[in-house]
């Protein structure tokens, strides 16, 4: 396939970009910024209230979006726009005890290359 995201068994939704080529009359999936949404981890670290409501933020975004690249926008505007990396251990281990909840919810919003 064209990317590298796994199915983790749970309930996931994946945002990404797409473009229409109006040369070859068709649309391309692009995975640059790719945010993968494990809904049920989501729900159980509070980073969201509930599916719908969280649905409905991704609609709206949508809807309003603009820019050249809205995934990366949506991924900016619901938690951070920081890349996820392998030192993400350690920065967890430097925040503050009192912040680490917001630090959690937010990581679930972060835009990642998931291409090939």
């Amino acid at each position: 396939g064209e990317s590298t995201w796994k199915y983790s068994g749970g309930t996931e939704l994946l945002i990404t970009n797409a473009r229409y080529s109006s040369a070859s009359e068709a649309a391309d999936l692009d995975y640059s910024t790719t945010v993968s949404c494990q809904l049920d981890k989501m729900k159980a670290d509070k980073a969201i209230t509930n599916v719908e409501t969280f649905f409905e933020a991704v609609f709206r975004f949508a809807e309003d979006s603009d820019g050249p690249d809205p995934t990366w926008g949506f991924s900016d505007q619901m938690g951070t726009s920081n890349v996820r990396s392998a030192l993400w251990n350690v920065v967890m281990s430097l925040v503050p005890k009192s912040a680490r909840d917001d630090a959690k919810k937010a990581i679930h919003f972060v835009a990642k290359d998931a291409r090939r």
